[in-house]
């Protein structure tokens, strides 16, 4: 099975969520890593989650294969845990 996101297919749920939380944090090229970083260490995983997850409308929607809260958390969770680059 495979998940998409912006016209491309991703082999897990997880990889998916992680392409919408770095396409929300960089927000499609306009921030840089450091503003990234920036956000990242003082907005909360589930925050940032909440919000993308709500401004795209994922809580609307029948799709079982949606991304739910948890699994956006995940991915801004591991975002914010690794080394700045």
């Amino acid at each position: 099975m495979s998940y998409q996101f912006n016209s491309m297919l991703f082999d897990t749920p997880y990889r998916r969520d992680r392409a919408i939380a770095e396409s929300w944090l960089y927000a499609d090229g306009l921030n840089d890593e450091q503003e990234v970083r920036r956000t990242l260490a003082t907005v909360s995983p589930e925050q940032l989650a909440s919000e993308v997850w709500e401004a795209w409308g994922f809580e609307n929607t029948d799709d079982e294969d949606a991304p739910t809260l948890e699994s956006m958390t995940e991915a801004f969770r591991d975002m914010a845990r690794e080394p700045a680059s």
